[in-house]
Parts: structure tokens; C-alpha cells; sequence
């Protein structure tokens, strides 16, 4: 069939709305050529139109506009109005048609047989740029299913597969089932509802070619950062009108229906957060009851219900009935104007009227998330619950420093309870955040500034941490993206951690800023099997504290020597065990996977052991909560379900903030990674009293009990069907082996510790030597401390065997060094001997490469000289200074 000949059957309908960019682009990739296009605009300002008709004059192109906007389905029906030919497809502004012709021709022969529905295109096609298209739905399952068979199925699913997307379908069937301009989202399930319903018998059938091409992108209308409230209850609406147009053709009772309509409001809930409040207020709405109004989302709900009520489709006739006869109440406020009203139920005491305005409000909703938990604060101390009360002002302390409501009631509190230096410490820091309120100032206080910096997103681990220690010290939070960003943060501060062996700490530990400061940096888990470490000058930072244990030697074994040039520490994580209740549980189906999905994560063999617990039992079904990383593991993990035919057994979920509500009706937390530092998502659900079991990686002894430990499906399966099941142990093991409250303890003790180190200090002269094991550059030295006699170790520089530098005792921080009288009693002492070279012989070595050492990028290679590497253990910073004073000094043998 020829273009022409296509043409004069078939117009492809576009509806735009200010959105040109990706059409403009399409017809000059010249994607729509030979393609009987026809735009049709939804009242785009004047400036896109000019450029739409522009472009459709200049390609051939069909351009028809509304002079009002009304929505995708409008802008539908005003181009299918104007089509003039019997059939149409239609498509997005933001997706074009692959294969058309071929697709086209044989659409329209299936078209025009008086028993096909309409003809879909067999697939629809993710475009990412940069990515491979990806298929989204194969939608060939469809061919040979009758109208009532594929509405039952969009009923009972809720799934259509964007079905209308490329669709071929007759003009005059379609016109009078285009839906109002209230279902700005969810227009083309309603159309395809109608369709089915008004010829339940008719067949819909697939060519064999063709591809839908669908764009993904943050302006997409399904994208998920642009749901509301108003398009969860469009969403509902449609499925809810859906359902009625089955009642028509079978036995469907009301009940089942509003069933159906709930377990959809829990789906929309999972993946956009949204949806039991509405579905809350459509039941009560269409009982004739008060909807409720004590969430946002239910008064969003009821307001958009009440706005566009005039748009309801025809098959809700009755709940168009029953908000005309509802009163509506008083507008929505916005969330600043909530927490007013908040404040006026705590100033009268009406604890229970504050209590349920706070309930639905989110931190996220607030531009300064500090006012909400201010107010939380408030409502707590009036009801008794000072602990609560200290967690949210130190909360909003995490989010805002110098908040001066939180600092003047956090003191109060703590001086209500006797702690005065606390109190003492926050007064001092309100009077230095509001000089202008002239609070005196309180001499001979203690409080530690603590610089806590991490990259942007990468700050999960730190909130809790901050919140607990800000009573103690003024730990703040510094989100950096730049070096001055971080140059602001050391200078502020007494002491310096750096969240993750990352980029930060990697130019920091380079300044000499880092050498005047406490400096920590806490290792996860990935920088371990990295580069990054090896980037880092060691001997500048204090303290490495490193989540897991068995992180340390591998960590030296790439880095030998790291123990000598910093401290290490080994500080679990921390689970708030506050926020997880317990709940007695017992062996049961469902089991929980939470987390990022990628290869480390190993998601497939939570597959297989799934498939042996269906193959003994039917209920089983896997809660994945997450989202995939690898699009080539989504492929083969959507691919393994089909394959495993466990569809009815994997329920997907969004991304989850709320863990412990996720977890609220599940009776396994499941594990499959190939390697862990930690796995919070294991720890939380153990706290919640859920039984885990976990894939015995690398060192997983080292961090879980041996019993829930499994290293083959078999062993899963039999951990999962054992009745052994004991809620109350499950959390004791968390309390007892990883509490946020043990962790901020060593924190704050290793905190400590390094600022007192920090301290400056007159160096002392060491005496007692131990032992030496001398080089040329460096020596190695066991000591006792002449200040508190403990035994340290002790790193000096040394060039030719002269010592220079300093180092402080591992166990009170003192500063000391040793003279190079001294040092040379010891070597004779302990046998010991320099490499060869005297000081004036290492001088002249150093001045042959001084002038280009910098140029040279291995500079231990440059410092080899005859075999011997001059800088062996010297640390990099220091050597362009010693080079300085080497060259500029007349005695090498009194250089310090």
C-alpha cells in the first residue's frame, strides 16, 4: 500500500500542548515522513503555535488548534473531528511511530473487517537517550480478544499497555467515547473502556510489525514527579468508571468493585505515594457519608471532586449525585498556614486538635523543614513527652543550625533537667546566632564544633547521627559541591568528618588546613574497592572509621602501612530502634526485598527461591521494594518471571521512605547480595521482629548469626518453611550489636578523642626507645611516652638517617619527637645502621632531581636513586619542603 493510498484511510491525530521541542525534532530526523500526521493543539500560547504551524507548512504537516484547553482527550476529539478520514491512530507530542507503512497496511485491512475492534501496534518502545529502546509492552497478547474479554482485563488489572498509543480505530465508533476534560491523565483508559463496552463481541487484533516509540522524560504527564492528588483521583475515577460499564455486561456486584478500586489505591500508593485518602473519600462520598477531611490528600481530593464535578463521566452518575448534595467546606490551607493554625490549638492547649493537623504534614512539604519539627517539639512538651520533644528540636537543628526557637527550647529543657552545661552550651550558641537579642554570653563553656561534610545525596547516614550528638557538641551538617564549600566547613570547625572516602576528603587531606584541624573520614563500603583511598594523604587525617571490620585489611592490603599513618576504627552502624515496633510475628508468605536492584544486589536468585517455595506453595509471594539500576537486569528479571511464570508471585514497588510501614505485614526479610558492609534494610526488618536470611557473602559471620545464613536456594527455602521463628531475639540481636545509641557513643567518643589530640602542644623529647627499624627516609620506632609512659608507636622522617618531624602518642595525644643525639645512641644501641648514605650524599641526591620532581608523576620513582627510594615512606606533602630546606640550608646535619 503507498503513502497515498494509507493517507486517504488513516490520519495520525497528535495532541500538543506547549510542548514543541520533541515533534520539531522528529519531523527534521524526518521520523514522521510519508506519515499522514495531523497536530492537533490544546490552546498552546501563541509563540508554540506560530512555531507548530510553522513547522506543519514547511513538512506537509495537517495543523488544527482549540481555542480553549481541555485537556489530552479534548485535543483528541478535536483532531479526530478534523481528521476526514475513516480511521485514525493517535500519539503523543513526545513519541513518534517506527514502521508505520508496513504496520499501516496491514492495520487497515484488519480495520476494515466488520468484526475487529481495533488494530494495535504489537509493541511499545522506551526511548532514553543514550540507551538502547527497551520494550516496554509487547502487546501481541492481545490479538483474538473480544472486546468484553480485554475490558474484564483492564478491570480487574488496571494495566492497559497503552493500549490507545498507535492504535487504529474507526473515527465514527470512537467520537462519542472520548473522555472530559476533567481526566487530564487516564483519558485513553476510559476511551478504550467504552470502546470494549459499546461492542463487547468485536475482536481486537495485532499486525505482526510496528513499534510505538514512547519518550521518557521529567515533562512526561506519567512521569512520576508529576502526580497529584488531582491525577490519583482521575486515575481511580477511570477504573471506578471502567468497572461500572462491566457491571453492564456481567454480573460485577458493587462490592467486588469497590474491592478492585481499593487494591488499585494501595498500588497507586506504593509507586506515587498517594491514593488511600482519595479512595477514603470516594467511598464515604459514594455512601452518602462526610468525607474526610484530615489529610491533605483527602481534602485535595474532595476539593477536586467538588471543582470538577460538572466533568464526572456519564457511568458515575450516582457519586455526580452525591456531591451535588455535599456542602463544601472551607478552602485548603497551604502547610505554612496549617502550622499557624497548629499554633493556635497548642497556645489554647488543645493537644488533640494540634495532634491531628500535624499528623498528615511532611518535612519535605516545608521550604525551612525546621518549623515542623519546631511545632512537633511543642506539641510533645505539652503532652508530657520531653524525650520526644528533645529528638525534634535537635531534628530541626540538623535541618537549620542557628534555629533560634529550637536552640532556646532545647536549653530550657535541658536545664529543666539539670543537665546546665548542655544548657549552657546551647545559650552561647543562640547569643552568637541573634547577637542583636544581647544574651550574655556564658564564660568557660565547652562546646565542640563538629563539621560534618558529604557530597550532595549521599547524606542517609548522617541525619540520626547529627540529631543525637547536637545537645553535646554543635555538630552541623555542610552539603558541599565545591572547594570552597569545604574550605568554609575545616575552617569553621574543631573537627572535620568527612562521609565517604570520596572526593572531599581526597582534596582536603591535601591543604594545609587539614594539618590544624581534626580530621575524620568514615568508609563505607565501595570506596574499599576503589581508587579513592589511594588518592587520600593519610597521614593528615586523624582517624578512619570504617563501618564493617573485615573493611580494614582489605584496605591495607591495598594500602600497606595505612595503620601507621592513621588511626582506624571500627564503629558499627546504628539503627534507630525508636522508629521500628515490634511486633510478635510468625512463619507466614510474604517475603520483603528492599533496595537499589544491581548486579552486587544479586535480585535474581531471590527468583529462583521463590520458584521452589511456589512449587511447595502457591501463597508465597516476594514484595520487592526498590528500583533497578542495570536496565540489562530489569530486562532479565522481567524475562525470568515470565519464564518462571511467577507474575502472580512478584508484587513491585516504588522506592519506600517509610521502611517500618512497608514491613508492617511481612514475614521475611530476604537477602541475596553478593557482598555487604552493613544491609540496613536487614537490620530495620529485624527490629520490626521479622525473620532474615541472608546470603552467605564475603564475611557475612562476621555481622549476622550463623543460623539465618544460606548458601544455596535449598537453604533459603529451608530457613523459610522452618517453624522456627522468634520475633523478640531477632530485634535483641539488633539492640544489642547495632543501636544508633552504641554508635554515637563511639562516635562521640572518637570525636573527642581526636579534637584533645588536636590540641596544640610543646613537643616533648622522647627518651625510652623500644625498638627502630631504620631507612633511609623514615624509621619506625616502638617508644614509651614520656608523658603518660604508655607504649606508641612512632613514625619519624628521617633524610640520611637524621631524624626530623614529629608524631603524638596514640593514647594521650602528646606531641613528641626525637633528637638526632638520641636517635643516634639508639641505632647503635639496637644494631641498627642507615641505608649507605650520610646527610651532605643524600643532599646531593635530591639536588639532581629537585628542579623537576614536580613534573614527574610517580614521585617515589623520581626519589629512587641507585636502587634506593629516598622517599620511601615519606609523607608527599612534606617532601617539597624538605627539598626547600635541604637546598637553601648550609648544614644539612641542622636541618629540623
Amino acid at each position: 500500500m503507498t503513502p497515498e493510498q494509507i493517507a486517504a484511510q488513516l490520519t495520525v491525530v497528535m495532541h500538543t500542548y506547549d510542548r514543541p521541542e520533541f515533534v520539531e525534532e522528529d519531523v527534521r530526523q524526518g521520523r514522521w515522513k510519508d506519515i499522514p500526521l495531523l497536530i492537533s493543539d490544546d490552546a498552546s500560547s501563541p509563540a508554540v503555535q506560530v512555531r507548530l504551524e510553522s513547522l506543519a507548512r514547511e513538512h506537509g504537516i495537517g495543523f488544527t488548534a482549540k481555542a480553549e484547553n481541555g485537556g489530552p482527550a479534548q485535543a483528541a476529539r478535536h483532531g479526530v473531528e478534523h481528521a476526514g478520514t475513516e480511521f485514525f491512530a493517535l500519539c503523543g507530542d513526545d513519541d513518534y511511530l517506527r514502521d508505520f507503512p508496513a504496520f499501516a497496511a496491514e492495520a487497515l485491512t484488519l480495520a476494515n473487517d466488520p468484526d475487529t475492534l481495533f488494530a494495535v501496534m504489537p509493541e511499545v518502545r522506551f526511548v532514553i537517550p543514550g540507551k538502547p529502546n527497551k520494550v516496554q509492552f509487547d502487546r501481541r497478547v492481545f490479538d483474538g480478544m473480544t472486546g468484553r474479554a480485554l475490558l474484564r482485563e483492564l478491570v480487574f488489572g488496571g494495566e492497559m499497555r497503552a493500549l490507545q498509543a498507535g492504535c487504529v480505530m474507526r473515527r465514527a465508533d470512537a467520537l462519542p467515547h472520548f473522555a472530559s476534560s476533567l481526566f487530564r491523565t487516564s483519558e485513553d483508559f476510559l476511551l478504550v473502556c467504552r470502546l470494549c463496552a459499546a461492542r463487547p463481541d468485536a475482536v481486537i487484533r495485532v499486525p505482526a510489525v510496528g513499534s510505538y516509540m514512547r519518550r521518557e522524560h521529567p515533562k512526561s504527564l506519567s512521569h512520576r514527579t508529576n502526580m497529584s492528588t488531582e491525577r490519583v483521583v482521575v486515575n481511580l475515577l477511570a477504573l471506578l468508571a471502567g468497572g461500572r460499564l462491566l457491571q453492564a455486561l456481567e454480573d460485577l456486584g458493587d462490592e467486588t468493585l469497590l474491592g478492585i478500586v481499593r487494591q488499585r489505591a494501595q498500588v497507586v500508593k506504593s509507586v506515587y505515594g498517594a491514593g488511600l485518602g482519595t479512595l477514603a473519600v470516594l467511598e464515604s462520598v459514594l455512601a452518602g457519608a462526610e468525607p474526610p477531611q484530615s489529610t491533605r490528600e483527602e481534602r485535595e481530593a474532595l476539593s477536586h471532586l467538588l471543582t470538577h464535578q460538572a466533568g464526572l463521566p456519564r457511568e458515575l452518575a450516582l457519586l455526580k449525585g452525591r456531591l451535588a448534595d455535599f456542602k463544601p467546606a472551607s478552602p485548603k490551607q497551604s502547610p505554612e498556614q496549617l502550622l499557624r493554625s497548629v499554633g493556635a490549638f497548642l497556645d489554647a492547649g488543645d493537644t488533640e486538635g494540634a495532634k491531628s493537623m500535624l499528623a498528615d504534614l511532611r518535612p519535605k512539604d516545608f521550604p525551612r523543614p525546621s518549623e515542623l519539627h519546631v511545632m512537633r517539639a511543642r506539641l510533645a512538651w505539652l503532652d508530657r513527652e520531653p524525650n520526644e520533644a528533645v529528638n525534634q528540636l535537635s531534628t530541626a537543628l540538623v535541618h537549620e543550625a542557628e534555629h533560634p526557637e529550637a536552640l532556646h527550647m532545647l536549653a530550657q529543657i535541658a536545664e529543666a533537667a539539670g543537665e546546665t552545661e548542655s544548657a549552657a552550651r546551647l545559650t552561647n550558641r543562640l547569643a552568637a546566632a541573634q547577637p542583636e537579642a544581647g544574651l550574655e554570653v556564658i564564660p568557660d563553656v565547652e562546646d565542640l564544633r563538629v563539621a560534618f561534610v558529604v557530597s550532595a545525596g549521599l547524606d542517609q547516614f548522617l541525619n540520626d547521627i547529627i540529631r543525637e550528638l547536637v545537645p553535646f557538641m554543635d555538630a552541623r551538617k555542610f552539603v558541599v559541591s565545591s572547594q570552597n564549600d569545604i574550605t568554609s566547613a575545616m575552617a569553621w570547625s574543631d573537627v572535620c568528618w568527612f562521609e565517604w572516602c570520596n572526593d572531599p576528603v581526597v582534596w582536603a587531606s591535601r591543604q594545609d588546613i587539614a594539618r590544624q584541624k581534626g580530621v575524620i573520614c568514615r568508609l563505607h563500603r565501595y570506596e574499599a574497592f576503589s581508587d579513592m583511598p589511594l588518592k587520600v594523604h593519610w597521614e593528615n587525617v586523624d582517624a578512619l572509621t570504617v563501618v564493617a571490620e573485615h573493611l580494614t585489611p582489605i584496605l591495607c592490603e591495598s594500602l600497606p602501612g595505612l595503620e601507621q599513618r592513621t588511626h582506624i576504627r571500627h564503629i558499627p552502624n546504628g539503627v534507630d530502634m525508636s522508629r521500628y515496633e515490634l511486633i510478635d510475628r510468625s512463619p507466614g508468605f510474604d517475603i520483603a526485598l528492599i533496595g537499589y536492584l544491581h548486579g552486587r544486589k544479586n535480585p535474581q536468585m531471590a527468583l529462583q527461591i521463590l520458584r521452589e517455595l511456589v512449587d511447595i506453595d502457591d501463597r508465597y509471594r516476594l514484595h520487592v521494594a526498590g528500583k533497578f539500576q542495570d536496565p540489562v537486569l530489569q530486562l532479565y528479571w522481567n524475562y525470568q518471571i515470565r519464564l518462571l511464570g511467577l507474575a502472580d508471585h512478584v508484587v513491585m514497588y516504588a522506592w519506600q521512605d517509610d521502611i517500618a510501614a512497608f514491613l508492617e505485614d511481612k514475614n521475611y526479610i530476604l537477602s541475596t547480595s553478593l557482598h555487604e558492609s552493613f544491609g540496613y534494610s536487614i537490620a530495620e526488618a529485624m527490629a520490626r521482629g521479622i525473620k532474615p536470611l541472608v546470603h552467605h557473602f564475603p564475611f557475612a559471620t562476621d555481622m549476622w548469626p550463623k543460623d539465618i545464613l544460606f548458601s544455596t536456594t535449598k537453604e533459603a527455602v529451608e530457613i523459610i518453611r522452618s517453624e522456627r521463628y522468634d520475633s523478640e531475639a531477632y530485634r535483641a540481636f539488633i539492640q544489642d550489636n547495632y543501636s544508633l545509641e552504641s554508635q554515637v557513643e563511639q562516635i562521640s567518643e572518637l570525636i573527642r578523642s581526636v579534637a584533645m589530640h588536636n590540641v596544640a602542644m610543646d613537643p616533648i623529647p622522647i627518651e625510652d626507645v623500644l625498638s627502630v627499624e631504620p631507612q633511609l627516609v623514615n624509621a619506625r620506632l616502638r617508644v614509651r611516652c614520656p608523658s603518660c609512659r604508655a607504649n606508641t608507636r612512632f613514625q619519624v622522617q628521617t633524610i640520611g638517617g637524621h631524624p626530623i618531624g614529629q608524631e603524638r602518642c596514640e593514647s594521650c595525644g602528646a606531641v613528641l619527637y626525637i633528637t638526632p643525639e638520641r636517635y643516634s645512641r639508639v641505632l647503635g644501641a639496637h644494631g641498627g645502621a642507615t641505608v649507605g648514605q650520610d646527610a651532605r650524599e643524600a643532599t646531593r641526591s635530591v639536588r639532581q632531581i629537585a628542579a623537576t620532581w614536580a613534573d614527574v608523576p610517580a614521585w617515589a620513582d623520581a626519589m629512587t636513586v641507585d636502587g634506593i627510594n629516598l622517599a620511601a615512606g615519606m609523607d608527599f606533602d612534606l617532601t617539597p619542603h624538605l627539598i626547600k630546606a635541604w637546598l637553601t640550608a648550609r648544614e644539612p646535619e641542622k636541618v629540623t
